[in-house]
């Protein structure tokens, strides 16, 4: 609420030491105390402006990770990203928070709780002993994640199903907490028709949102369950030194720190340890989705993490493993060690693949594990044989998270309304269409199989007609 936000605020106003500062890298960053953050979110929350919308700090309130470190490193427990995440709530419930920021966001997590990624295994009603639930990433980084996991699980415990979905963790961070409720609310229902069984979790991040907003759900981290029923990796014929990287998400999951070194020290991996580790595990960059809102600092500080370890890292959060590839850093999931997967420099995939790969998951699943092999489910767009487009335009695609989909659906529209512009010398189209709140505008020719696109970008714009 607002006022538990105030009452932090007023606690951050007395505070005269800098742990925080020192080890947070948001704080170090900004070079800012919270008193002068308080200072300046206070004018944001409670503007003294005529129109009552001040915006000074809704960049810096929507920049922080959430990850905690501050709070476990401050003598009083002053939780400077808990203010800041009420904050946000608030500037949301006014309408003066930035849509633009977390708009991709929410619509991914809709994506994957939609008909196109979306998987429930067995039926509802039917009853089982667990319930897999891997998260909305850890399919996307690369299907295999979950497809080998669940035929482990399986094997060990046949009368385990699986959940495919999203943990609501997006709303949270946009702090749209009506939507979080929604998703919340569906996760309970299917976990109460399954007759309530204890939940699989292979994120770090969905385990921390279990446990603070499902905490009726018994709830198991993933390479914990495999390490209790035997399944354990190959020694690798040559020693490895490696470092293991501790999601920020689970700061306060020492068993689960402890397991990761012992299945990694199986794999024939010496572990050096990192500066920060444990309970003072530090955010890869990802946590709060902050990329969108401030592009500089998610760089800054992945790079700065990445570059804290000497040797190539272990980590098993697939949102931490991929932000570290995306900077050049060996890295490798423990699922990849767990499983033999992939190795030390598999690339990150863009947002396009991802959303291909959960495709991929649900249909995988779907044949391997539903009666017939039938799948149930609205066909996703081929825009792959439809829509040609050259590797740089892709990568830009990729990086301003634009979605080949709706690129094509820009398209058809111009082609189907007419509304477009030829250029005479190129005969290149161009044209504009409605994507959720942007405005898009594609850059294309007709082709023999569908369409070449050559640009598009987004603008944070309606135009009206």
């Amino acid at each position: 609420s607002g006022e538990e936000a105030k009452a932090e605020a007023n606690r951050c106003i007395q505070c005269r030491c800098d742990a925080c500062i020192r080890h947070c890298g948001f704080l170090s960053y900004f070079e800012k105390f919270p008193k002068r953050i308080d200072e300046e979110v206070e004018v944001s929350i409670t503007p003294v402006t005529l129109d009552g919308n001040g915006t000074v700090a809704t960049r810096l309130i929507s920049t922080c990770n959430q990850c905690g470190l501050c709070k476990e490193v401050c003598p009083v427990d002053i939780d400077v990203g808990e203010y800041l995440r009420g904050s946000h709530r608030i500037m949301r419930e006014k309408g003066a928070m930035p849509w633009a920021w977390h708009e991709f966001w929410l619509r991914d997590m809709a994506f994957s709780n939609g008909n196109r990624a979306a998987l429930l295994l067995p039926s509802p009603g039917e009853k089982c002993d667990f319930l897999f639930f891997p998260g909305c990433q850890l399919g996307a980084s690369d299907p295999r994640y979950v497809l080998e996991s669940y035929r482990a699980l399986r094997k060990k415990d046949p009368g385990t199903a699986l959940l495919l979905g999203c943990c609501g963790a997006p709303a949270v961070w946009a702090g749209d907490n009506p939507l979080h409720e929604e998703v919340c609310g569906g996760i309970r229902r299917t976990w109460k028709e399954l007759g309530s069984p204890p939940v699989i979790l292979a994120c770090p991040s969905c385990l921390q949102m279990f446990g603070e907003f499902l905490p009726e759900i018994p709830t198991l981290f993933l390479s914990d369950h495999l390490l209790s029923r035997g399944v354990t990796p190959q020694p690798e014929e040559e020693e490895q030194v490696v470092s293991v990287f501790d999601p920020c998400s689970a700061r306060y999951r020492p068993e689960t720190q402890k397991n990761i070194r012992t299945l990694v020290e199986m794999a024939s991996c010496r572990i050096e340890p990192l500066p920060y580790e444990g309970v003072q595990a530090q955010c890869c960059s990802w946590g709060g989705q902050i990329s969108i809102a401030n592009p500089p600092f998610a760089d800054w500080l992945a790079k700065k993490r990445a570059g804290e370890g000497e040797y190539p890292y272990v980590t098993y959060c697939a949102n931490c493993r991929d932000v570290f590839a995306e900077t050049g850093k060996p890295v490798k999931h423990i699922l990849d060690i767990l499983f033999g997967l992939s190795g030390w420099n598999r690339r990150t995939p863009g947002a396009n693949e991802r959303r291909r790969n959960r495709e991929r998951l649900k249909e995988i699943l779907s044949s391997e594990y539903l009666p017939g092999g039938h799948l149930s489910k609205e066909e996703p767009m081929e825009e792959e044989k439809r829509l040609t487009i050259p590797e740089e335009v892709r990568d830009r695609m990729d990086r301003d998270r634009l979605l080949e989909e709706d690129a094509l659906a820009v398209i058809e529209e111009c082609e189907a309304t007419g509304v477009k512009v030829v250029d005479s010398t190129s005969g290149h189209i161009f044209g504009s269409g409605q994507v959720g709140q942007m405005t898009q505008w594609v850059e294309y020719e007709a082709a023999p199989k569908g369409f070449v696109l050559h640009n598009t970008y987004s603008h944070r714009m309606k135009i009206e007609k």
